[in-house]
C-alpha cells in the first residue's frame, strides 16, 4: 500500500492525523501493516523514494533487492518482490533542477528515515550497489542485531538503506 497523502503544494506530501490515505485507511490508527487482500489483489508494504535519476536509483534497488519492475512510466517505477513493493519517483523537473548530485553522493545520514532490507547475500547487495552507483559500508563494519548481521549503504543519490542479512542457525 502507498501511504502517501494528495500533495497541498510541491512535491512532497505528509499526511495528517486522521487524514485518508490513498490506500484509504487512518494511517493514525495504524491499519494497513502487513498485507492486505482487496479487490486489486495482494496489497504490499510500499516505499516510495523520490529521485532525481529516476533510471538509476530504480536499477539500484531492482539488483540490490532482487525485484522485478512491473510498471515503468515517465513518472515512476513500480518494482516489486515477495511482501515488499517501491515506487520510485522522478522529482518533477522544475524542484529536481534545483538538486544537485555529486559522484560519490553526499550520504544523506541526517535522515530521519532510514528503510531496512532483509537480503538472502549481503556480498550480493554489495556488488550490485557498486555496480549500480550505490555503496554498502564494508564488512568490518557490520553489527548484529536481532538475529542478523546489519551493514548500511546508499544508493545512487545518498540516501541511507540499511540491509541485514539473518545469521545461520
Amino acid at each position: 500500500m502507498i501511504v502517501a497523502c494528495r500533495p497541498k503544494r510541491g512535491w512532497l506530501a505528509t499526511c495528517s492525523p486522521g487524514q485518508i490515505t490513498e490506500a484509504g485507511l487512518d494511517h493514525e490508527k495504524g491499519k494497513g501493516i502487513g498485507t492486505v487482500s482487496g479487490a486489486q489483489g495482494t496489497i504490499r508494504q510500499t516505499l516510495v523514494v523520490f529521485a532525481k535519476n529516476k533510471k538509476r536509483v530504480s536499477a539500484f534497488y531492482r539488483e540490490t533487492l532482487g525485484l522485478q519492475a512491473v510498471e515503468e512510466d515517465p513518472s515512476h517505477d513500480l518494482l516489486q518482490g515477495p511482501g515488499v513493493e517501491l515506487v520510485i519517483h522522478s522529482i518533477p523537473k522544475q524542484y529536481a533542477e534545483e538538486i544537485k548530485i555529486t559522484r560519490p553522493p553526499q550520504v544523506r545520514e541526517e535522515s530521519s528515515f532510514k528503510p531496512a532490507f532483509l537480503v538472502p547475500d549481503l556480498e550480493a547487495v554489495r556488488r550490485a550497489a557498486e555496480a549500480t552507483g550505490g555503496f554498502l559500508r564494508p564488512q568490518e563494519s557490520a553489527w548484529t542485531f536481532r538475529g542478523a548481521t546489519v551493514l548500511d549503504g546508499w544508493d545512487p543519490e545518498g540516501n541511507v538503506v540499511q540491509f541485514r542479512q539473518l545469521d545461520a542457525g
